[in-house]
C-alpha cells in the first residue's frame, strides 16, 4: 500500500485513463506478490505457531483503519510530519514506513518491540522512536543486505543484470532453509 501511494503521487500530472490503467496493472501484480508473502506467511506461522500474530497487508482494510487512527496522535504533529520529508509527494508513503514499526504497540499495546529487519531500515527504525518517545520501549537489530552476483553492489541496489530473483522452492525459502524448517 505505500509503493502504491508513491505511484499515485508520481501519476498525478499523468492523464486519468492512463493513470487508472497504471494503477490497475500495478495492483495485479502486488496483489500477485501479496499471495506469495501471504502463503509463506501463513506457512512460517503453521509451523511456529505465534501466539500474538498479526500480518497487515493492503488487502486488509480493518486492520489498515486501526493503524491509520491509533498513529495519528504520534504522527500526525507538526514537529514529526516536518520531519519526514520536504517532499508532499512523498509524505503518506513516509508516514506508512516510520510507524510500521510501531505496530505491535498499535494492535496489541505491546511496550516492547523488537524490530529485526535490513540497515537499510535504519532511518525509519530512528524516525519512528522518535515519533513516539515513551510510549513503548524499542530496540532494534539491523541485518546488512546480502551482497548481488557481482560483489559488489547489494541485492537491492545492484544493476537489473545482477539481482537474484530465482532459487527458491514453493514456499519461499531456499533448500537449506526449506529443509532445515519443514523437515
Amino acid at each position: 500500500m505505500s509503493y502504491r501511494k508513491y505511484l499515485t503521487a508520481a501519476l498525478e500530472s499523468v492523464p486519468e485513463t492512463i493513470r487508472e490503467r497504471a494503477l490497475e496493472d500495478f495492483d495485479g501484480i502486488t496483489g500477485q506478490i501479496t499471495g506469495f508473502y501471504l502463503d509463506a506467511v501463513e506457512k512460517l506461522q503453521a509451523y511456529f505457531q505465534i501466539k500474538k500474530f498479526y500480518c497487515v497487508h493492503g488487502g486488509d482494510r480493518d486492520a489498515l483503519k486501526i493503524w491509520y487512527e491509533k498513529r495519528a496522535a504520534y504522527i500526525e504533529r507538526g514537529k514529526v510530519l516536518r520531519s519526514l520529508t520536504r517532499l508532499p509527494e512523498k509524505l503518506e508513503p513516509v508516514k506508512d514506513y516510520i510507524s510500521m514499526p510501531a505496530l505491535p504497540f498499535y494492535l496489541f499495546d505491546s511496550r516492547h518491540i523488537l524490530q529485526v529487519d535490513s540497515v537499510d531500515e535504519t532511518d525509519s527504525y530512528r524516525k519512528c522512536k522518535k515519533a513516539h518517545k515513551n510510549a513503548f520501549q524499542m530496540g532494534c537489530i539491523l541485518i546488512p543486505e546480502l551482497l548481488s552476483g557481482d560483489g559488489i553492489h547489494t541485492i537491492y541496489a545492484a544493476p537489473t543484470r545482477w539481482k537474484e530473483y530465482g532459487g527458491f522452492h514453493d514456499d519461499g525459502l531456499s533448500e537449506g532453509e526449506s529443509q532445515k524448517y519443514w523437515k
